[in-house]
């Protein structure tokens, strides 16, 4: 009886994800409690409700980061998904353009690296 292969992924791809987790953890926490510092420098007259949205989308990337590193497929989608909103966000609340479009270059950036590749397979390719 054969042994099923054991799916790897490179370190690089597991150690970016985790530091996802922190950093989208540190985002999260800042734009839930640290309203009245970040509201002084949004053009927008009512930042705080973006701010929860931008809140609760870090929390969802924290989600999907666990997600990639379980290897479901479903956490790069979430993070396409949140990108997205993101941006619509900065687009509405008057964030010059090329500002708001950086969220979007993150998902390039992230497929990128779920391309690196371990004994010939990439992280990608390990996706369920």
């Amino acid at each position: 009886m054969e042994e099923p292969i054991k799916k790897q992924r490179h370190w690089f791809v597991s150690t970016w994800l985790i530091l996802m987790i922190i950093l989208n953890s540190l985002t999260a926490l800042l734009n839930l409690f640290s309203t009245s510092f970040i509201d002084k420098n949004l053009p927008n007259n009512d930042p705080k409700s973006s701010l929860l949205v931008f809140g609760i989308l870090g929390l969802g990337n924290i989600l999907f980061a666990i997600m990639l590193l379980k290897r479901k497929i479903y956490g790069f989608y979430g993070f396409v998904l949140s990108a997205i909103i993101a941006f619509s966000v900065n687009i509405y609340i008057e964030i010059e353009f090329s500002k708001a479009f950086y969220g979007l270059i993150g998902i390039g950036l992230l497929y990128g690296i779920l391309q690196i590749r371990k004994d010939g397979i990439s992280a990608w390719r390990n996706l369920d």
